[in-house]
């Protein structure tokens, strides 16, 4: 990971075959860890039965 600011840390997750840019930030009652997972495609829902 690549520190940007003080408690800040960037960074790139593969899963699933996607590449996400991550950020990691030291919070006083833990770590927030987000990503950002771009643009997804939706599907109609397949009929039930």
């Amino acid at each position: 990971m690549t520190r940007t600011a003080l408690g800040e840390l960037n960074d790139r997750q593969h899963t699933g075959g996607r590449t996400f840019d991550t950020v990691a930030i030291r919070r006083p009652a833990g770590i927030e860890v987000r990503f950002d997972q771009g643009l997804v495609a939706l599907r109609h829902p397949a009929p039930q039965g």
